[in-house]
């Protein structure tokens, strides 16, 4: 009877060591499978950052161009509406230099 109670034990504790390992061996796996994840995500994360910049940066550029684009047909159709005469020209010009004299 004795044998088979220190036999008892004697598995006991193995069984004990056994979870033991098995919690360490799991800790393990899981603080790879935290490490992994987080450098996963630091990744894309600046992945994304990089895309976002070229994405904005192309924004801006073609924004830039759209409005260079509208100033050009905006200055295009004010310049075939307004057609002064000589002697109305000169006259604008002359109003306007007297307005900046103050002597309007």
């Amino acid at each position: 009877m004795l044998n088979i109670i220190k036999e008892v034990i004697a598995v006991e504790a193995e069984a004990r060591g056994i979870l033991a390992d098995a919690r360490l061996k799991s800790d393990g796996v899981l603080a790879d499978a935290r490490k992994r994840a987080n450098e996963l995500m630091d990744k894309t994360l600046a992945e994304a950052k990089l895309e976002a910049a070229a994405l904005s940066t192309a924004a801006l550029e073609e924004a830039g161009r759209e409005k260079a684009a509208m100033l050009t047909r905006a200055r295009a159709e004010i310049e075939s509406r307004v057609r002064l005469d000589e002697e109305a020209m000169r006259g604008a010009v002359e109003a306007v230099v007297r307005c900046v004299r103050g002597e309007y």
